[in-house]
């Protein structure tokens, strides 16, 4: 680099470094360019390419320069351009960075959210469903326990009138025994032997009627028998021809629990057949499905009905079917469209301990 003073005629009065055997005319070319200045001029002194600066002196014919080779300083701004580049790519590297941390964090924060509003709209159903089955379970309780207590009032009003009655018959008769047989023992005791024991037929038929009401003898000879004698009973009463598919195999064991329930439910559909369907043939089917599944169906060609929606009324008849069924760890299901039909599937598991009476055995 270089450092000089120079009058306006072009003569080179101090150069540092300094040049000897150059004479003042070889530095003319620099009285053309305006007083003050910065621009790449190659020195007519010792003709090198400098960037070259200078600034005339106010109130004196002079001008100072200051040069630096072109190449030199051409490398530092190449450096500091290469420092500037190098800073502003780490710098916006960081942006970067920092900008797609911050997206992500306000998208994993969005997609919390979306979970946590879910999981909310799945709680608040939940809780909902939970409600509305808690009260479901209270009107079937309620429901419950009034039919009981019609079922009780009926039974003690029908041993009231019926079994009452014939026990106080009962009684006359044989308070009247002893004079019968003083009046006419020949004549008179066959005949009052034989309205004592017809008093007595009828009280054992009332009995055993209000035995099967509560619980069905045939159940002791097992499921089928007794599915055969609800349909034979129904048939006779209702005047509904009824069809018993009996597929299960006879050392099927069931327990108390197990056939009670399937009985219950397979009377409870036969009842709203009867009530609703207006069917004119009923088949019930009783099978055995993969040897640990016992199926009961039962299917009419009634009228059919539209399920009710959970918004609507409950229907108790219904409830108490599925309610039997989950007890038992089963599943009922219903299908049922107008003018098709109804068909009542019940699938409940049957436990190996109670499948076959031979391994038992």
């Amino acid at each position: 680099g270089i450092m000089a003073v120079r009058r306006d005629d072009g003569v080179v009065l101090m150069r540092i470094p300094e040049l000897t055997g150059v004479n003042a005319g070889n530095v003319q070319g620099l009285t053309n360019q305006p007083p003050n200045g910065f621009a790449r001029i190659r020195s007519p002194l010792d003709q090198v390419e400098r960037m070259t600066a200078w600034r005339k002196t106010p109130g004196y014919p002079l001008t100072l320069l200051v040069g630096r080779p072109a190449l030199s300083f051409e490398r530092e701004v190449q450096a500091h351009r290469l420092r500037y580049l190098a800073s502003g790519a780490l710098i916006s590297l960081l942006l970067l960075l920092a900008l797609y941390w911050l997206l992500k964090n306000v998208h994993s924060r969005e997609r919390t959210a979306r979970q946590r509003a879910v999981e909310l709209d799945r709680l608040t159903q939940t809780q909902r469903q939970l409600a509305a089955s808690q009260l479901e379970l209270r009107q079937l309780a309620a429901h419950q326990t009034e039919l009981q207590e019609l079922e009780h009032k009926r039974i003690a009003q029908e041993i009231h009138d019926e079994l009452g009655q014939r026990l106080t018959v009962l009684r006359m008769d044989l308070a009247m025994l002893p004079r019968t047989v003083q009046a006419d023992p020949a004549g008179l005791l066959p005949a009052q032997v034989n309205v004592i024991k017809g008093n007595i037929d009828a009280i054992l038929a009332i009995v055993r009627d209000v035995v099967g009401k509560l619980r069905p003898p045939t159940l002791d000879v097992g499921l089928a028998a007794a599915a055969e004698s609800l349909l034979a009973e129904f048939q006779i009463s209702m005047g509904i021809p009824c069809r018993l598919n009996n597929l299960l195999p006879p050392e099927l064991v069931l327990s108390e629990a197990r056939a009670t329930g399937i009985f219950r439910i397979l009377q409870e559909a036969l009842t709203n057949a009867a009530r609703h369907a207006k069917a004119s043939r009923i088949e019930v089917t009783l099978a055995l499905r993969d040897a640990h599944l016992l199926l009961l169906k039962v299917s009419d060609n009634g009228l059919g009905f539209k399920l009710p929606d959970a918004d609507a009324e409950p229907s108790f008849g219904l409830s108490g079917m599925r309610e039997r069924a989950i007890a038992l760890g089963g599943i009922l299901s219903i299908t049922a469209k107008p003018s098709e039909g109804t068909t009542v599937q019940l699938i409940i598991p049957v436990p190996n301990s109670l499948r076959a009476r031979q391994s038992n055995e």
